[in-house]
């Protein structure tokens, strides 16, 4: 039995994901965004695409081992990616510049350690703690979001 104000669940009808899910949209034949935008990625020429991004970069390029470029990294699998490629793949020399997290972890200490090791530079910026706190404070009160001043910093500090 249904119950009172219950709806039916739509499914897309490739991956199955449910409409539950944040932000999904399908289209007319019930297939999602997310294996519309996948199916998508399989019509570009990803050999243009690098060929493309190596010419933007190329001038870029250091050959004294300083710096090519900055990498705003905060110790995630997208950014360390990004780095790891840029310097092992591309041969490129990034420099690594992380904002403080409001809330540091383990895993992110872990993987700024290692990046370290494996012989990236890297800047730590840290905020002075206690302004920190007042503006996430100030910020969550008058926004409802505590990291409006944090976004500020990550953007900011790389620069």
């Amino acid at each position: 039995m249904k119950e009172k104000g219950a709806r039916a669940v739509r499914y897309c009808a490739e991956c199955l994901t449910p409409d539950s899910r944040p932000r999904i949209i399908f289209n007319q034949q019930g297939i999602c965004n997310a294996c519309l935008n996948a199916k998508s990625k399989k019509d570009i020429d990803w050999d243009e695409r690098k060929a493309e991004f190596l010419s933007m970069v190329e001038p870029y390029r250091s050959t004294d081992g300083r710096w090519d470029c900055v990498v705003p990294w905060s110790g995630g699998k997208d950014s360390t990616s990004i780095a790891y490629r840029l310097k092992f793949e591309l041969g490129m020399n990034p420099l690594l510049v992380t904002f403080s997290p409001m809330l540091p972890n383990e895993v992110g200490n872990d993987n700024r350690e290692l990046m370290i090791q494996l012989g990236f530079d890297h800047i730590f910026v840290r905020p002075n703690q206690k302004a920190h706190r007042a503006l996430a404070k100030r910020f969550f009160i008058e926004r409802g979001n505590p990291k409006v001043a944090w976004d500020a910093g990550v953007n900011a500090a790389p620069l």
